[in-house]
């Protein structure tokens, strides 16, 4: 066996976490070290928590138990490993001020360290190598008291390692067979990678997809990832292209709503309005796998989510405002709705999911796999409470990440809960999100109500009241009454029937060319009217009912 030695500390919680590090690192120098890596994930991890003798615990047993876990303690080892237990006891009891920062005796932690390294090792081999083993099993043990919150957080970061490198942690010298591998990624997939999904741990719970997708032994689903990975590298140029496109779109069009006199409202509040951006994310080729598996559509290859820090309701009026602003030509057509605040999923997940199409960026099918008539995008809208609790509170989310029929069970997060309560703090006060993006207008004079003057062949013909700025095609109709060909002009700047026109009260001049708008165009067309009545001429037009007259 390869023995590697670890001698950087890592991130400190708080310096009695970083004494006890050395103090148990030290002794299994004598051991193939994979816990170092561990250690230092716990490390990271607990650095986002404040000290206090709670925490301090609870991050310095978890990063002792990384240290330790994957010491063998049975067969021609046994001697190594008791002998390294030994020096860990003896070095415990020489760390000044242990009892008073850790309120616990040096005795009784050696006694809590053991007691994980066991329970590490009947967690592998009693839930995730047995087959038939759910959620329930794996709640039974929380229960019982045999599954600890050290023991479960560091047997879901050794899983979340590279494949080859997660069997490192196994509590025997050995690989896993391949039946072993097959076990195990069921367990990754329905139990692990939700769970963690489930408490807000994003970027351990899509390591945990991957490492689960990645170790299937299920022929067509790894012949449906080699596809994917194949068609996302293929087409990672455009990818890439349409991310930043929807990252531009969604900014301007968050400015256009800052006049809303909701948005205005939301911002008057005390302690004003957060809206905090996600950047783009690109779905992985894992998560479309087992997506595709399911015979879904995929609709979110590049998403953008935005949490409002507002009320559902106030959430689900600026997500309507945004839909009819967000069709641009080429960067996101076709433009579709899920409205779950309206109608809430099944799982009782509320949002406003706005999808479109980028077909500026051609992609190609690789094999007959992948789209190829644009790269589908959503742009999701939802407030802060029901963001909180899709991410880290509320079991339901779990339930339809989970292939697992147990994790229906509504009791079944709050064991959950129980055992990672320490870490919700962390989780809900920032952990998840990027800094608040404001956007500049909201801080900016504004004009409570738009006023726009049409004219047309020099006559005044309509006078608009709008409290978001009009779009080229409000004019048009106001003008003519129809959907037509026109040409719109504030000034000497011209604008298109899908362009949004300056903000503010203004004269507006339509020049018509006469010729009907196709049914196709006005159905696009619909997304950027601001008025009412020009949505129901265009929505006639788009049935081929020809022109109206003006209301």
């Amino acid at each position: 066996m390869k023995h590697m030695c670890a001698v950087a500390d890592g991130p400190a919680h708080s310096p009695i976490c970083r004494d006890i590090r050395r103090a148990v690192q030290s002794p299994v120098k004598i051991r193939w070290q994979h816990g170092r890596v561990a250690a230092d994930k716990v490390s990271e991890l607990f650095e986002r928590l404040k000290p206090a003798p709670e925490t301090n615990l609870l991050a310095a047993s978890t990063i002792s138990l990384a240290l330790v876990h994957h010491l063998v303690g049975e067969g021609s080892e046994a001697t190594a490993t008791d002998k390294a237990f030994a020096l860990i006891k003896n070095a415990l009891g020489r760390i000044p001020h242990f009892e008073r920062e850790l309120r616990i005796t040096p005795a009784e932690f050696f006694s809590r360290l053991t007691q994980y390294w066991m329970e590490y090792k009947a967690v592998v081999r009693d839930l995730d190598l047995r087959e038939g083993k759910g959620i329930g099993d794996y709640v039974a043990a929380i229960r019982g008291g045999t599954l600890s919150l050290p023991t479960y957080l560091i047997r879901l970061i050794d899983l979340s390692m590279d494949p080859m490198e997660a069997e490192k942690g196994l509590p025997e010298d050995r690989r896993l067979t391949d039946a072993e591998r097959g076990i195990l990624s069921t367990k990754l997939l329905d139990v692990h990678f939700p769970v963690a999904d489930t408490l807000g741990f994003g970027t351990l719970a899509n390591d945990l997809r991957r490492n689960g997708v990645h170790m299937s032994q299920d022929e067509a689903r790894r012949e449906l990832l080699r596809k994917e990975e194949r068609w996302q590298m293929e087409n990672q140029a455009a990818l890439r292209d349409a991310s930043l496109d929807l990252k531009k779109l969604v900014t301007e069009r968050l400015k256009l709503l800052g006049d809303m006199q909701l948005m205005q409202a939301l911002r008057d509040n005390e302690g004003g309005l957060t809206i905090n951006t996600h950047p783009p994310r690109m779905k992985t080729p894992e998560a479309c796998v087992l997506k595709l598996a399911k015979k879904d559509e995929i609709h979110d290859r590049i998403a953008v989510r935005l949490v409002f820090h507002c009320t559902a309701d106030e959430a689900h009026a600026i997500g309507r405002a945004l839909h009819i602003r967000m069709y641009e030509p080429g960067a996101f057509a076709e433009l579709q709705v899920d409205d779950h605040y309206a109608e809430p999923a099944p799982s009782g997940f509320t949002a406003y999911h706005i999808n479109g199409k980028n077909k500026r960026h051609k992609v190609r099918q690789v094999e007959g796999h992948g789209e190829a008539d644009g790269i589908p995008c959503e742009v999701q809208v939802i407030d802060k409470r029901s963001f909180d609790e899709a991410q880290c509170g509320r079991w339901a989310r779990l339930s339809y990440k989970s292939g697992d029929e147990a994790a229906k069970d509504g009791t079944l997060l709050e064991v959950f809960y129980g055992l990672l309560g320490p870490f919700l703090k962390v989780i809900r006060n920032g952990g998840l999100v990027v800094e608040p993006y404001v956007p500049r207008v909201l801080r900016e004079e504004r004009h409570e109500t738009f006023r726009y003057s049409i004219y047309a062949g020099g006559e005044l013909q309509a006078e608009l009241e709008s409290t978001t700025p009009i779009s080229g095609i409000d004019a048009v109709v106001a003008a003519t009454g129809a959907a037509v060909e026109a040409a719109v002009r504030v000034g000497a700047q011209s604008f298109g029937p899908f362009d949004i026109l300056p903000p503010g009260s203004m004269d507006v001049h339509v020049t018509s060319a006469g010729g009907a708008l196709a049914p196709g165009l006005c159905k696009d067309l619909i997304a950027k009217a601001a008025i009412g009545t020009t949505r129901r001429i265009l929505l006639k037009a788009k049935n081929g009912n020809g022109k109206h007259k003006k209301d």
